[in-house]
């Protein structure tokens, strides 16, 4: 991952640690100056990258773009054209074109001076040189630092505040690797611009995927109902946008997907007309953006995905959220987000995988939740998360993941009024190493709890949850390595066992649950090392095969196993079974055809008498 700096440059995370990351945008001191439009102008402006060669991989040189309205483009190299409405413009920049603006700088040995009428540039900033002539002492593209600015010129060093290197020999240089040209659209005369669409792909034969050389955007006009900047579709990318200003939009009611992947940009500022009610995923995957201004968002309902994978993202405004309904993955990968604000989610109905996978995030608000009925991987992989406050979850119907992996959680509150609509709490705590109890939640209506505490490796108990609905109990407890107990659940609804226990290390005993509606039950105990008993469990509705023949691997404390009706291969090798005990497990065996029971490394195989398993058709090994 990298981030840019000041001067727009890429600078590897590990280098600028969190602090640098959280830093506003900074304007390109080498590129030229960009007017924005005023209210009441329609027109855009923008600066847009050429690079030397043909743009066939670098993409700059590739122009496109598509109206509604008759308009003009000036493309900023002493041409322009009048297209007609809905009608694409193309465009190919020549890299050697005079008018393009070339952000050149004067090398002079004398002094050791980089030299630029108002450069722009502070000390501390980092700089790189291309196209070097001449001058020897810098190697084009590596990074410097400017020391010793004055309005004009200002030398550089290899460290920041280090010494100035030797400029050997008078030369010149370039600041950026790419020209630029100054681009402008606007409508023809009597006129009005109502779509601008920047995500088309130039029609030059056989030209593939490229990025745009857009770099910045100002964009006016009252009229505008639909602005197209990028799109997930994969036609073209904005790999270079860093700057968007939206001066003034028309009745725009959706800003969906308006700025996906445009990776490097940074500063946002948007004048939203109070229409807009989507703006799912507008920033997703802006992977540079660190913060966002405050935006109309009065009408908005849906701000799913907006900020999915912005992963620099540290901050955000206290939006206007009052009639939003669904924040599915609003902050879904922002690794580096560490708080939100109290948002307004009175009418909130779905909060799935809202901060799935922020790692940095430590506390989060008591929102309001009295309308949500989706909290699915609301928290989970949130690693640094340590509490949650009191929401209200009477409504809320999925809870599945949404604490899974949250390594750092220690407690969890009895959710305000009751989980009484909760239908599925699968993994919800699963891979929570740190939690070591969790409350009595209300699990009347719950169906499905596989892996709810798998991998809970600090929990030692759990309270008598209401299962008496629940079908699915797959992997419940699977890894849960310091439970030693688990009450006598009711379990006569249960069809799926599979791997309840396994590797539960410390787990000693095991209720009588009600199993006569199991169907699965492989892997139940394997590396349940410290169990020393099994009850008359009743598997004979076990239809499935799959793990049974590891039910009881590395079960070395295993003295006694009582349940009944085994129907599959298995095996109690390596067990602590006497000569009594494995009579009694010949004895449970329901008559079979081609199953084998091993029971090599038990100290009873000297006393016991096979012939009871085998007078049914079982083949005893070991």
């Amino acid at each position: 991952m990298s981030f840019r700096n000041v001067q727009g440059n890429n600078v590897p995370a590990r280098t600028l640690g969190a602090v640098r990351r959280a830093e506003q945008w900074v304007r390109n001191p080498a590129w030229p100056a960009l007017t924005a439009p005023t209210i009441g102008e329609q027109k855009l402006v923008g600066l847009h990258a050429v690079w030397p060669g043909d743009g066939v991989g670098n993409g700059g040189n590739f122009f496109a773009v598509n109206c509604a309205a008759a308009y003009t483009v000036a493309f900023g190299d002493g041409t322009s054209v009048n297209t007609a409405t809905g009608v694409q413009t193309n465009y190919e920049y020549n890299f050697a074109d005079v008018d393009l603006y070339d952000a050149t700088v004067t090398l002079t040995d004398a002094g050791d001076l980089v030299e630029r009428t108002a450069h722009g540039y502070s000390n501390g900033m980092r700089v790189q040189f291309y196209s070097i002539v001449t001058t020897t002492g810098l190697v084009e593209a590596q990074f410097y630092f400017v020391i010793n600015a004055t309005a004009n010129d200002f030398q550089v060093a290899a460290t920041e505040g280090g010494a100035a290197l030797a400029l050997t020999t008078n030369g010149s240089a370039s600041l950026l690797p790419y020209k630029i040209a100054t681009v402008t659209i606007t409508p023809q005369a009597g006129q009005n611009l109502t779509t601008v669409n920047l995500f088309v792909k130039n029609t030059t034969t056989g030209l593939q995927a490229y990025s745009t050389g857009w770099l910045e955007l100002a964009i006016a006009g009252s009229n505008i109902t639909t602005l197209t900047v990028s799109s997930a579709i994969a036609i073209i990318s904005q790999n270079y946008l860093e700057s968007v200003n939206i001066v003034e939009l028309g009745a725009v009611t959706t800003f969906f997907n308006l700025f996906v992947n445009c990776r490097k940009l940074q500063n946002v500022s948007v004048n939203v007309p109070t229409a807009a009610t989507d703006i799912n995923s507008m920033f997703q995957s802006c992977s540079s953006l660190t913060t966002v201004q405050l935006f109309n968002t009065a009408a908005v309902t849906n701000m799913s995905s907006m900020f999915l994978t912005c992963s620099s993202l540290v901050t955000v405004p206290l939006f206007n959220t009052a009639a939003v309904t669904n924040i599915n993955s609003m902050f879904r990968n922002c690794s580096s987000l560490t708080t939100v604000p109290l948002f307004n989610t009175a009418a909130v109905t779905n909060m799935s995988s809202m901060f799935n996978s922020c790692f940095s995030l430590k506390t989060v608000p008591l929102f309001n939740t009295a309308a949500v009925t989706n909290m699915n991987a609301m928290f989970s992989a949130c690693s640094a998360l340590t509490t949650v406050p009191l929401f209200n979850a009477a409504a809320v119907t999925n809870l599945s993941s949404m604490f899974s992996t949250c390594t750092s959680l220690t407690t969890v509150p009895l959710f305000s009024v009751n989980t009484a609509a909760a239908t599925n709490m699968s993994s919800m705590f699963n891979g929570c190493s740190s939690l070591t109890t969790v409350p009595l939640f209300n699990t009347a209506a719950v169906t499905n709890l596989s892996s709810m505490f798998s991998t809970c490796t600090s929990l030692t108990t759990v309270p008598l949850f209401n299962t008496a609905a629940v079908t699915n109990m797959n992997a419940m407890f699977s890894s849960c390595t310091s439970l030693t107990t688990v009450p006598l659940f009711n379990t006569a609804a249960v069809t799926d066992m599979f791997s309840m226990f396994q590797n539960c290390s410390s787990l000693t005993t095991v209720p009588l649950f009600n199993t006569a509606a199991v169907t699965s039950f492989g892997r139940t105990f394997s590396g349940c090392s410290s169990l020393t008993t099994v009850p008359a469990l009743v598997t004979t509705a076990v239809t499935s095969s799959a793990g049974f023949s590891t039910t009881f691997t590395s079960c070395n404390s295993l003295a006694r196993i009582q349940a009944e009706d085994f129907r599959f291969t298995f095996s109690v090798a390596s067990c602590k079974l006497s000569a009594a005990a494995l009579n009694e497990i010949y004895t449970n065996l329901p008559v079979a055809v081609s199953q084998t029971i091993t029971v090599s490394n038990n100290y009873g195989t000297t006393g016991d008498n096979p012939a009871i398993a085998t007078a049914k058709g079982w083949t005893v090994t070991g």
